[in-house]
């Protein structure tokens, strides 16, 4: 899915509708700045561009039901 916006504000969005996301790769040595930039040529963007919403089997239908909205409606 290729949004219009970028993570911080897909994060502010899911947070508004009380949605708890976090960047997928937070704390890897990617996202730490740790990979010299001709090794993995795509880490960065893929760091800047991964976040992860809960989704879990138990997450409760109507939680789920609030996520599937807002994975729908994302700017």
């Amino acid at each position: 899915m290729s949004l219009a916006s970028g993570m911080k504000d897909v994060q502010a969005y899911a947070k508004k509708k009380e949605v708890d996301t976090e960047p997928a790769f937070a704390g890897s040595i990617a996202a730490e700045g740790l990979v010299p930039e001709g090794i993995c040529p795509v880490a960065r963007s893929l760091v800047m561009r991964c976040l992860l919403f809960p989704l879990h089997q138990r997450i409760g239908s109507s939680n789920a039901q609030k996520i599937s909205k807002v994975l729908a409606t994302l700017p």
